[in-house]
């Protein structure tokens, strides 16, 4: 499988159970979502009536470099 199928499989995972994802950081309102047989990881917020995806980062470089971005 490839990374983007990978990828995509992840988005359709958190827009299908966004409460299934423990959030990343408590001072954060987002959550995370850890992208199979992958060092990347989903950071999202789930909105009332939508899931707002704000990165894909990978999981061994400089936490939180995407916040800047």
């Amino acid at each position: 499988m490839s990374f983007v199928a990978r990828v995509d499989d992840a988005f359709g995972a958190v827009a299908q159970t966004p409460a299934a994802n423990p959030h990343w950081r408590s001072r954060y309102p987002f959550q995370k979502h850890v992208i199979a047989r992958s060092p990347y990881i989903v950071f999202f917020v789930a909105l009332p009536d939508a899931v707002e995806i704000v990165a894909v980062a990978h999981a061994k470089r400089r936490p939180g470099y995407w916040l800047r971005r």
